[in-house]
């Protein structure tokens, strides 16, 4: 039979409700939607008025409190039902969470919110801070940036940009390369798919995420880029040992193929990368001219991976002379073939084998290789892509006086990088758009010329685009010296020598696109080779994506696509909130005058201010950006990234619910719900509450037999016994708080202080007074010392068991973990001088510092002078009849209902205690406007030793 109670909804109504089923001994589960309690205040007044209430609630050994959570599913009926809740991830351990605030100041995230406007950091408190129950820290994730979902190889590039936009550029890189090696030339060549789903775009532009990237790496130095690629990814110790023997034989040294020999060796797998050019690299070498992408950045992001232990041996083809099968011969337990698209495609019309006719591709290798490259005066280029354009801007840089692009289809149509064909308009090329080739003229075998036709836009698609078909009778010819064809690529898989299990038509080896296995078990492809031929940052995608595949098949693990939850590009709402227009930086550009006859770089890249105004025009779409800077900066590990939605059932008895708590079940049970006997509603209304709670507590005592009387059941937080004055061994212990005391309070003064005073036996300072680890340590110190007394500078005020409005869920916390189940007769004595004194003086550190030593002596005086020993219940507060004016503030205030207005005699009233329902929480002393209220926790002598002793340093 169920024996507890549900209640769904943590309004005033609500918690009150489930403090007073729990004080009858019956065990509650508060469900409520908001990451924390908040009685439904609106505002900081009413909130601290009402958190000495919940905070009773969210300690209540009856209590269960489940945050962030919705009813989604009601069965049952009265005395039996089946309840599910699903609660939302806070992806923060709210247990672990000390609430130090460390992790919000290092978070480079600001969302604005589209309620108020203003801005908060994507991982941050509740909406009260530190008087929030639970005040542990959340994080607001909504979804995948657009940006970061677009990126084929999984670069998280809306964490680096927030990274640069607080200019933590060493971290942004971090970011980078733990997702992908290349850095450098990723930054200068990528086809920036990121930046297409920009959504500043719908503003103004995109930001320049590809520049930020380039900015970011450029600015780092290798060697610590090199420390960043030993990250652990499979349970190894990261990096290859020293005595290992390759297991892995990869085929190409392109982008594909060390990048999966990077991730290889990342799992601590070695390999050996055969490649057939006398250089590594694939492309990134011998396909793109020095004035886009310079040798030493390239040699340098090669560097980096070869130094993690891979060997890469180059002018070693696989094919005649090596063969796959000799691979496995000589123990390679896995191949990967990542040869990328290195030989070229032909335009198939006539006159293409003239003299004078080359390839862009052979053109841009033999530049790179320092062979003869010569060109004349009038150079066609035919082709669209970035190699058409390389191909003209080498030909401007060789001496060409009129160099001419022509294309089948229209500018906007152009594969290469828009800013690539701006930049080769603005250095002096040319283009023809609609326009096809027919066939290349000549003479006496050398072509002279390219006869075109024009195009038209026809009906329907091909491959994506529109259709084009000629216009008749439009030919024409256009002279030149030299012709170059640069109209793509494809694989050259001759060394498989017709093996069509690995192939199909010889266009590309057939894989799983999730896996990259090909249809031999232990041979993996990737790249180019793999797939139509497709930007650099696609190749490195399946590079990695084969390096995953690799390593399971090398631990003997099936082969398989591993399950993930996408989640949909989110993005920020620019209809609901108002985004001012950001003029985007520009890239420094070489002046043109300058590039003439050399082949220097032409984007000299960001400078750091620019970087960072750049990054700071992000919008942060997705809340929270993975930066993961949260994780590096919490020395409690409390950040819990990967937690999911939980699905939580409960059976109980009875359930008391606001209507709005139940919006998110189905709308069949909805209808029964409010109708359905066992089910009560919340209302305002506190008699029609007390009768449903009378009624709720009957039925349960007649099932399970509970008492009916009101029984507070919350744990004594103090247990003391105190040691006689003659054997004083007084221990003084100071709270960092994770920066928050000992940013600003000297500590080390502190305790140099009290180290060698009378009666002094131990001093020591704690990193977390309520972190479990620090916790369980003092407890050994004090065991370890034999202390008789105890006084913890902390956050915390006092030892005895009421919450008052001063408390916070942590200052609970901080004291309740030190005392709960002490046995040691240890008298516990508590300073709070992250307020009095941290925050008070934050700006005044010497005076902070003089002060805490004034607070702890007088903590000292209390506990050597406590001849009583503190009452476990509640301090209750007392009237002075005479000075009560019945206002009625502190009838007002109390969150207990523990106060009333007495009349003694006709016209004259004074305010009434309720012992039996008063917490002593002084909510009532501190509002009282003429003094009548009074509450002491110490006796005469313990004040009077206080005072003494903060008076001695006067």
């Amino acid at each position: 039979m169920s024996r507890g109670v549900l209640v769904a909804g943590g309004s005033l109504a609500g918690v009150k409700s489930a403090l007073e089923l729990a004080d009858r001994g019956i065990k509650v589960t508060l469900v409520e939607e908001a990451d924390a309690l908040q009685s439904g205040a609106s505002d900081k007044a009413s909130m601290l008025r009402f958190a000495p209430l919940l905070l009773r609630a969210a300690h209540h050994p009856n209590i269960k409190v489940v945050n962030g959570a919705n009813v989604e599913r009601l069965r049952g009926e009265k005395g039996d039902f089946k309840v599910r809740v699903i609660q939302r991830p806070r992806f923060v351990n709210a247990e672990a969470c000390v609430s130090c605030g460390k992790c919000e100041i290092e978070c480079p995230v600001d969302i604005i919110s589209a309620d108020t406007g203003k801005k908060h950091k994507a991982i941050h408190r509740p909406q009260f801070g530190l008087k929030s129950v639970p005040a542990a820290y959340c994080i607001e994730k909504s979804g995948t940036s657009p940006c970061a979902a677009a990126c084929p190889a999984g670069v998280n590039s809306h964490g680096y940009i927030a990274l640069i936009a607080q200019g933590k550029f060493s971290e942004a890189l971090d970011l980078i390369t733990d997702s992908v090696p290349f850095p450098r030339v990723l930054g200068r060549v990528c086809h920036r798919p990121c930046e297409s789903k920009c959504t500043r775009a719908k503003v103004d532009k995109a930001i320049s995420i590809c520049a930020l990237k380039r900015f970011a790496a450029d600015t780092n130095s290798a060697s610590a880029s090199l420390k960043r690629t030993h990250t652990n990814h499979n349970g190894h110790n990261g990096g290859i040992k020293p005595d290992a023997k390759p297991r892995v034989a990869i085929i190409g040294a392109g982008p594909a193929g060390l990048a999966a020999a990077r991730d290889l060796a990342r799992m601590g797998h070695p390999s050996t990368v055969f490649e057939a050019l006398p250089s590594p690299g694939g492309m990134i070498t011998v396909g793109m001219p020095r004035f886009r992408l310079p040798r030493e950045v390239r040699q340098a992001d090669i560097d980096d991976i070869v130094r993690l232990g891979i060997e890469i041996k180059t002018n070693t083809p696989i094919g005649r002379d090596l063969t796959l099968d000799d691979l496995k011969k000589q123990g390679y337990e896995a191949i990967l073939i990542a040869v990328g698209a290195h030989k070229n495609q032909k335009l198939g019309i006539p006159g293409e084998s003239l003299s004078g006719v080359i390839n862009g591709l052979s053109l841009l290798r033999d530049l790179n290789l320092k062979q003869p490259v010569s060109t004349g005066s009038r150079i066609i280029v035919i082709g669209g892509g970035n190699v058409a354009t390389d191909s003209a801007r080498v030909a401007i840089r060789l001496g060409a006086k009129e160099v001419t692009i022509f294309y089948r289809r229209s500018r906007e149509e152009m594969p290469a990088n828009a800013e690539e064909v701006t930049e080769a308009e603005q250095e002096g090329v040319k283009f023809e758009f609609m326009v096809s080739p027919t066939r290349i003229v000549g003479q006496d075998g050398k072509g002279t010329g390219v006869e075109f036709h024009r195009m038209k836009i026809t009906d329907g698609e091909s491959e994506g685009r529109r259709r084009t078909a000629p216009i008749e009778g439009s030919e024409f010819v256009a002279e030149a010296d030299t012709v170059i064809v640069a109209v793509g690529q494809r694989p050259d898989l001759s060394f498989l020598e017709g093996d069509n299990t690995l192939t199909e038509g010889r266009k590309h080896i057939v894989v799983d696109q999730n896996t990259m296995a090909t249809r031999i078990p232990g041979i993996f492809a990737a790249g180019d080779a793999a797939h139509e031929i497709g930007p650099m940052i696609n190749a490195i995608g399946m590079g990695r994506r084969a390096a995953v595949s690799i390593d399971k098949y090398l631990r003997g693990e099936p082969v398989e696509k591993e399950p993930v939850n996408k989640i949909l590009p989110v993005e920020v709402d620019i209809m609901q909130l108002y985004v001012p227009p950001i003029k985007p930086q520009k890239m420094p550009l070489l002046p043109l005058k300058d590039r003439k006859d050399n082949f220097e770089e032409v984007e000299l890249g960001f400078s750091a201010e620019a970087a960072m105004r750049e990054a700071q025009r992000c919008l942060n779409c997705g809340g929270c950006s993975q930066c993961q800077e949260c994780v590096r900066t919490c020395e409690l590990n409390a950040l819990e990234h990967t937690q999911t939605p939980q699905r939580l059932d409960f059976e109980v008895a009875a359930i008391m619910t606001s209507k709005e708590a139940l919006t998110n079940v189905a709308a069949s049970d909805s209808e029964v719900a409010t109708v359905r006997p066992g089910i009560y509603f919340l209302t305002e209304d506190a008699s029609h509450t007390s009768s449903m709670i009378t009624e709720i507590t009957a039925e349960l005592q007649e099932r399970i037999h509970i008492s009916s009387h009101p029984k507070t059941l919350s744990k004594p937080v103090v247990s003391v016994a105190v040691s006689p004055l003659t054997a004083l061994r007084t221990g003084v212990f100071v709270c960092g708080c994770g920066g928050n005391i000992s940013n600003v309070i000297a500590i080390p003064e502190v305790l140099e202080h009290f180290r060698n005073l009378p009666g002094i036996a131990y001093t020591g300072n704690i990193g977390y007074a309520c972190g479990e680890e620090d916790n369980t340590s003092l407890k050994s110190l004090i065991r370890e010392h034999h202390l008789s007394h105890v006084v913890l500078a902390a956050c915390s005020c006092c030892n005895f068991e009421q919450i008052c409005f001063s408390c916070s869920d942590r200052r609970i916390l901080c004291k309740s973990k030190l005392l709960e189940n002490s046995d040691n007769g240890t008298y516990y004595e508590f300073v709070n001088i992250r307020e009095h004194c941290a925050w008070v003086h934050r700006d005044q550190p010497e005076a902070a510092t003089n002060k805490a030593v004034s607070l702890i002596e007088a903590g000292i005086a209390r506990a050597v002078n406590s001849s009583l020993v503190p009452s476990a219940r509640p301090i209750i507060p007392f009237v002075e009849t005479l000075k009560c004016r019945a206002c009625g503030t502190c009838v007002t205030v109390c969150p207990f209902e523990a106060v009333s207005l007495k009349e003694q005699a006709i016209g004259i009233a004074v305010s009434q205690i309720d012992e039996p329902k008063c917490r002593g929480c002084g909510i009532c002393v501190a509002h009282c406007p003429s003094g009548a209220l009074q509450q002491s926790g110490c006796n005469d002598r313990q004040i009077d030793a206080s005072l003494a002793a903060i008076l001695a340093n006067k």
